[in-house]
C-alpha cells in the first residue's frame, strides 16, 4: 500500500515537473521581439540572454525601450516598417523581486 502511494506520488511529481519544462523560461519571437524580422539568429539570442538577465521589470522594461529605438532606426534606414510586439517581453517580471 505504501509502495502504491509513493508511485503515485513520484508520478504525479514528474507530471508537474515536465509541464513546467515544457512551458520553459521566457523565449524571444516574433510576437515579443521588436525588430525579431531585422535581426540575425545571434542577435535574438542575445537580445534574448539580455532581457532574462534582466533584475526587475522596470530594468527589463529600459533595455526594450533602448532595443525598440535601435530596432525603429534600423527598419527605418532599410525602408521598413517595424512590426508592433502582441506580448510584452517584460510582462513576466513585474513580480520578479529585484536583485540585490
Amino acid at each position: 500500500m505504501l509502495w502504491k502511494a509513493v508511485t503515485m506520488l513520484l508520478a504525479a511529481s514528474a507530471l508537474a515537473a515536465s509541464a513546467a519544462v515544457a512551458r520553459g523560461p521566457w523565449r524571444a519571437n516574433e510576437s515579443n521581439t521588436s525588430g525579431w524580422q531585422l535581426m540575425s539568429p545571434q542577435e535574438r539570442l542575445r537580445h534574448q540572454a539580455r532581457i532574462r538577465r534582466s533584475g526587475n521589470y522596470e530594468e527589463c522594461m529600459r533595455y526594450e525601450q533602448e532595443h525598440e529605438v535601435a530596432m525603429r532606426e534600423r527598419a527605418r534606414r532599410g525602408g521598413q516598417a517595424l512590426q508592433q510586439n502582441e506580448q510584452d517581453a517584460c510582462v513576466s517580471m513585474q513580480t520578479r523581486p529585484a536583485r540585490q
